[in-house]
């Protein structure tokens, strides 16, 4: 999940189309869902943009209502 402020609108519009490139699936605004590790691409796509202090990773053990996600992702 990110909150980059509005005057890093670019890096925001850029952390979206990479996120959903890299297989991530949008949840809520600027909040997206994988079950696969992906630390080391968030990390990059921050860096290239200098907003990765914006930019947080939440490890969580299940979602309520997943069965959409699971089906999305063949699990």
């Amino acid at each position: 999940m990110f909150d980059v402020p509005e005057e890093k609108k670019r890096a925001r519009q850029a952390i979206n189309f990479a996120l959903k490139k890299i297989g991530c699936l949008h949840y809520q605004k600027s909040v997206f869902v994988t079950p696969f590790p992906c630390k080391r691409e968030v990390d990059f796509v921050g860096e290239c943009f200098e907003v990765r202090n914006y930019m947080r990773i939440v490890v969580a053990e299940s979602i309520e209502g997943s069965a959409v996600f699971e089906k999305k992702f063949d699990l």
